[in-house]
């Protein structure tokens, strides 16, 4: 071959690369505005933020995953179950308060899913590693809007997914909606949602004031600023005074039951004129592979909540085979009827 046959050939395979580099090329736009840069197809993640495994194992891209953390092995009894490949990825313990960035660079990262630390995200950034934050947001649209940030990040194949969630996301939400707009608000019940404990609620920052109102409830503490864990007081839930109280993150690992969790808040002497409580209306959220709150089975949190809050308009409603169903058609995986029942009564598999 002549050298200006080589030339030529090397002048090609340029051309190809750089082809090949501008087609990923991609700036993409997270729920708060923040613009993340893409460069290359990604194929090394490391899903850190408690909810973005399941993100990611629902548009099917469960093999990027190299990385996680350890609450993902550990905290959700139902994961261990449905995730196919969990037990062989490599695990970090609690990367939300003890992050060695080192660990991010001996795995061969191109992205991270995290919390929405705006110091640690921009560290990600300075060492070429795409960083992904995960902030809350008061809009329950953004529920799938940001799964669509995720599969954009992801690939071609996981948009199509996330267009088949948002789907279903909207129709089901015009599901609760059609049988729970003409509640007139003396009828609606009075909704307070904790986190963990009785006394953190999640704030106005989240959705949950409007997952409760799109139920046919009335968020109690709406007011309350903050997110996730707001701290209220005990006068403060004796002046809210709700007719229903839904804990949630309790956990699947504890040793203590969903019934012993309820018991215990009843014989809380300082709440008993509360009339949740004095009624015995104290319900705790099912946890799936996830917490039903803020990830993407928050859809499934909708629809159990407004069936519980209003059970006459709701009354032809199969929860359970709705459960089976979202876990075949998003999971890949055929709950059963008794396993689905076992979840929505917060029970391992």
């Amino acid at each position: 071959m002549d050298n200006f046959s080589k030339v030529n050939k090397l002048f090609a395979l340029l051309v190809c690369l750089l082809f090949v580099s501008f087609s990923f090329a991609k700036s993409i736009k997270n729920i708060d505005g923040k613009v993340i840069e893409i460069e290359s197809k990604v194929q090394r993640v490391a899903a850190l933020y408690t909810p973005s495994y399941e993100k990611i194992y629902l548009l099917d891209a469960e093999d990027k995953i190299v990385l996680c953390a350890d609450l993902h092995k550990t905290a959700f009894p139902w994961s261990n179950l449905v995730y196919q490949n969990l037990e062989k990825v490599k695990s970090i313990s609690s990367p939300h308060t003890n992050l060695n960035m080192e660990t991010l660079l001996d795995e061969d990262l191109q992205a991270v899913f995290y919390w929405d630390k705006p110091k640690l995200l921009f560290q990600m950034k300075r060492m070429k590693i795409i960083s992904v934050g995960n902030p809350f947001s008061s809009d329950f649209d953004d529920v799938k809007n940001l799964l669509m940030v995720y599969a954009q990040i992801l690939g071609k194949k996981q948009v199509k997914i996330a267009q088949d969630y948002a789907r279903y996301f909207d129709s089901r939400v015009e599901f609760v909606k059609s049988r729970t707009k003409n509640i007139s608000q003396d009828k609606k019940e009075k909704i307070y949602f904790a986190t963990q404990d009785i006394f953190w609620t999640a704030g106005k920052g989240t959705h949950l004031p409007e997952i409760v109102a799109l139920a046919g409830g009335s968020y109690v503490s709406k007011g309350i600023s903050g997110v996730v864990k707001s701290k209220v007081n005990v006068e403060q839930l004796i002046k809210m005074n709700p007719d229903m109280i839904f804990l949630d993150n309790v956990g699947s690992m504890e040793k203590v039951t969903p019934e012993e969790i309820v018991r215990r808040i009843y014989q809380n002497e300082r709440l008993a004129q509360v009339s949740a409580i004095k009624n015995k209306q104290v319900y705790i959220v099912p946890t799936g592979t996830m917490f039903w709150d803020f990830g993407v089975q928050s859809i499934l949190m909708l629809q159990w909540m407004a069936k519980i809050l209003n059970p006459e308009l709701f009354a032809d409603f199969d929860m359970i085979g709705e459960v089976q169903k979202f876990y075949r058609q998003f999971f890949r995986y055929d709950l059963s009827r008794e396993q689905a029942e076992k979840m929505l009564k917060h029970q391992n598999p």
